[in-house]
């Protein structure tokens, strides 16, 4: 089932409202000046751990978008449809109206065959 993009933006607004007041509420503990030293670890375990959470939202923020605008489906080249004409039988129309030269309809033929 494949979302609009007016779909996958509500479906993205939705699960970013719905998680904001959860990250939100500091509770007590975390709030304050002693967050850095109490809350997180502390040290240098604390800021590895705020540099993984930073890393991890723009992880999720960055495959949200991708998922938003399609990016990441790239879809492989496809062959002709089936009453259509590939590429080689255009080339071939060309060079029989006259359209390109012998030497263009070689090189362009040998590229196409790659």
């Amino acid at each position: 089932m494949a979302l609009s993009v007016t779909e996958r933006v509500a479906v993205l607004g939705a699960v970013a409202f719905s998680a904001g007041p959860a990250w939100g509420y500091g509770g007590g503990y975390h709030s304050g000046p002693g967050m850095m030293y109490g809350g997180w670890g502390g040290g240098l375990f604390g800021w590895l751990l705020m540099f993984l959470v930073v890393v991890l939202v723009l992880a999720v923020v960055i495959g949200a978008l991708r998922w938003m605008f399609g990016s990441g489906h790239r879809a492989a080249a496809m062959p002709p449809p089936a009453g259509g004409k590939s590429a080689l039988d255009i080339l071939e129309e060309r060079f029989a109206r006259g359209e390109i030269d012998k030497a263009e309809f070689e090189e362009k033929r040998r590229l196409l065959s790659k």
